[in-house]
């Protein structure tokens, strides 16, 4: 008879194949938030794997090298387990503040449960020869508290971080990465019956679906919104209401690197669209015209030092008191347009 455990891993890993094998635009994605999405997948499916031979090894094998191999086995998947937790608080910290050398300091310190597990792991067969019923409760209570421990914190944490960036949209865009946590946490409650990574595997599907409703906002090159965004904006504006400023239209023929200069020039708290046309809109909150004018200078300043010779041509407007978000975008197009005709006169 087949062991569920085969059953729901299949299944799994079905879903998981679908997720990342067919779909082309998420293969070739280098955005921050894709890349941890991926890394996420591939110690999900690592986990499976490595769960499936030891549990067959444990069932079938004995008093050979397959098994000193599936006992090896046995021993990484909690260390791998932790890994793939820590992955997924990563994915939804990229996804809130898509900031890489951000991520890197926050989690600097994310290694040492893990190195603290392999050293577990390294001295059990010296514990169980000491052969004290004592010492080895206490071994295994502090690889319980470590492994267990490490990997709700995480479950928390990324929790934590998607229902507070929920609460402050301060970017409207609705993240409900938090429902999603919650096959994670069945699954970690469901491993007598073999569940567990078919609930991580939902669990995942269900963040693709995030992931992959993103990708009608974003340009071609995956790097900033498009103008669907703006009709989404739009209809958030008048529903909910957004804190709205100055907005920024920028152009350059070398938009390559007028692309490079505002991806790493533009904080987060502004929303940049590009257009079909490769104009760069930048929405802030910022209402005071000299700030404005800084941020124009200083993205200019650092486009030059990529390209001296760069032309880019920049006009900005204030959102008037009632009115939407397309109307602000049309009239910054309008004017670049009136400026562009004026200086070729």
């Amino acid at each position: 008879m087949i062991s569920t455990v085969y059953i729901t891993d299949f299944i799994s890993l079905l879903i998981l194949g679908w997720i990342f094998i067919f779909n082309k635009r998420l293969r070739h994605s280098k955005r921050l938030d894709d890349r941890c999405f991926k890394r996420l997948g591939f110690t999900m499916i690592l986990v499976m794997v490595l769960d499936a031979i030891a549990y067959y090894g444990n069932t079938y094998i004995y008093d050979t090298l397959g098994f000193k191999v599936v006992l090896l086995a046995d021993d990484i998947v909690p260390i791998v387990y932790i890994i793939n937790c820590l992955n997924w608080v990563k994915f939804i910290d990229a996804v809130v503040n898509n900031d890489e050398k951000g991520l890197k300091d926050r989690y600097r310190l994310s290694i040492l449960p893990i190195i603290f597990l392999v050293f577990l792991a390294g001295i059990e067969k010296v514990i169980s020869n000491l052969d004290n019923e004592h010492v080895l409760l206490l071994y295994t209570l502090v690889y319980a508290f470590t492994s267990g421990g490490t990997s709700i914190f995480y479950m928390f944490k990324g929790y934590h971080i998607a229902r507070k960036y929920q609460k402050e949209i301060k970017n409207p865009f609705l993240l409900r990465l938090d429902i999603f946590i919650v096959p994670w946490v069945i699954g970690m409650f469901s491993m007598k019956i073999n569940m567990d990574h078919l609930c991580q595997a939902i669990g995942l599907l269900l963040t693709f679906w995030y992931v992959n409703k993103r990708y009608e906002f974003f340009d071609k090159y995956n790097v900033f919104y498009n103008e669907h965004f703006v009709d989404y904006l739009d209809k958030y504006d008048k529903k909910h209401g957004i804190n709205g400023g100055y907005a920024i239209i920028l152009y350059s023929e070398d938009e390559d690197v007028l692309s490079e200069t505002i991806e790493k020039s533009v904080t987060r708290e502004n929303i940049v669209v590009r257009t079909d046309e490769d104009y760069f809109i930048i929405y802030t909150h910022i209402r005071l015209k000299s700030a404005i004018q800084l941020m124009i200078i200083t993205i200019q300043d650092a486009a030059s030092k990529i390209h001296p010779d760069i032309n880019i041509e920049a006009q900005f407007l204030l959102l008037s008191e009632g009115e939407g978000v397309i109307e602000l975008t049309n009239r910054l197009k309008a004017r670049l347009t009136a400026y562009d005709r004026l200086s070729h006169m």
